[in-house]
């Protein structure tokens, strides 16, 4: 995998995270003004981030390998699973992935909702993301297992 793609994907997660903090530190100040009691269920909201995060990561390692479609030649048992693809805010397209991991667009079809890519799509409409790769119409018929 192309170490840029590993670097980006790992600082979308860090932007994501803190925007997500962000956002929660705001709705928790308003609902508990309080400064106490903010840091007390930022605190709170944190960890259950971090405990349903990592959960889901697992969940789409296992689960996206065991139910779903297949609709990519991949030589794996990767498979795209809509649930997953919802809950996961685009990574359950686990199929889409091991096909075309240099891709930055996990969610290919226009049904399939992809978070990061929105992000990054917004990042390049302001220049700050630049030589972003998706997969090209060959390269798709190529790896496809029905006629594309």
């Amino acid at each position: 995998m192309d170490m840029l793609l590993v670097v980006s994907r790992f600082l979308m997660n860090i932007w994501y995270k803190a925007i997500s903090s962000f956002y929660m530190n705001g709705i928790l100040w308003f609902i508990f003004p309080s400064s106490d009691e903010c840091m007390v269920h930022h605190c709170g909201f944190q960890g259950v981030r971090t405990v349903y995060v990592f959960h889901l990561t697992l969940l789409v390692n296992s689960a996206g390998h065991i139910w779903g479609k297949q609709v990519w030649n991949t030589g794996d048992l990767s498979k795209n699973n809509w649930l997953l693809g919802w809950i996961a805010l685009g990574e359950g397209w686990h199929n889409n992935h091991h096909a075309f991991e240099y891709s930055a667009r996990q969610g290919l079809e226009w049904w399939q909702v992809d978070l990061t890519w929105y992000v990054i799509t917004a990042l390049q409409a302001i220049g700050l993301a630049t030589d972003v790769k998706v997969p090209t119409e060959s390269q798709m018929r190529r790896k496809a297992l029905k006629k594309y």
